[in-house]
């Protein structure tokens, strides 16, 4: 009846509480697995061109 329901409310309330607060857990570790392989790629791409440089210097040096 209307009490059972009454009872069993703040269970359910409080799984599907659980369950959105289980969900925002993964969705933050997501993104900071994702910032983080961002961070990695911009410190990659930023050392890369004076990498390139390097080796380019290198390639005149030996033209020479």
């Amino acid at each position: 009846g209307a009490e059972d329901y009454s009872k069993a409310l703040p269970i359910i309330k409080h799984s599907s509480v659980q369950r959105h607060s289980d969900q925002l857990k993964r969705m933050k570790r997501e993104w900071d697995e994702i910032g983080a392989t961002e961070r990695f790629w911009k410190q990659v791409l930023a050392k890369e061109p004076s990498q390139r440089d390097e080796l380019s210097r290198k390639k005149q040096l030996d033209s020479l």
